[in-house]
């Protein structure tokens, strides 16, 4: 039996691919959460979107936020922060 992530995986590819034989695009953006620096992983996701001009969508929360994700995204014109929270705490 096939993984629920390679179950939705191929979903997704069917479903994809029923849109391209209708001669529709999709338009998609990823997002990513609870961002407060850059790191090997977010410079990979932020890299990858400009290779495929995917615009990309970080939820930052603010408290957390360090110099090296502004450094990051300064002039980036296909990332778009967004606020996750204040602090990110349980309360």
């Amino acid at each position: 039996m096939k993984s629920l992530a390679v179950q939705s995986w191929q979903w997704l590819g069917r479903e994809l691919d029923r849109w391209k034989d209708s001669g529709q695009t999709v338009n998609f953006w990823w997002r990513d959460d609870d961002a407060t620096d850059a790191g090997i992983a977010l410079d990979r996701l932020v890299g990858l979107s400009h290779k495929r001009r995917v615009p990309l969508a970080l939820a930052v929360i603010p408290t957390g936020l360090k110099p090296g994700l502004v450094d990051l995204l300064h002039d980036d014109s296909l990332t778009c922060v967004f606020q996750h929270g204040y602090k990110h705490e349980n309360h």
